[in-house]
């Protein structure tokens, strides 16, 4: 999970919406989050959370509506992809 928590931060980088107090408590504590990611796991506990959504404007006037899924959801995501 660290290694894919390396890759998703440095990819939030180039996120077109950029919340940096959202992502500072992944950030800080990352051990933290990650044990607590785990401890869910492993006692069956884990939901993904509801993702956050937005609108990013477009040329000519349109608009797209994006989804940007919780910190730990995309680790996890990652770490199960990058595993298979």
């Amino acid at each position: 999970l660290w290694r894919s928590w390396k890759s998703v931060r440095g990819e939030l980088r180039k996120a077109s919406i950029r919340d940096v107090s959202g992502f500072l408590e992944y950030d800080i504590a990352p051990d933290v989050w990650i044990n607590r990611l785990l401890r869910q796991i492993a006692d069956g506990n884990y939901e993904p959370s509801t993702p956050r959504r937005f609108t990013l404007a477009k040329s000519k006037g349109f608009s797209r509506r994006m989804t940007l899924p919780a910190i730990p959801d995309l680790v996890l995501y990652r770490a199960i992809v990058d595993y298979l």
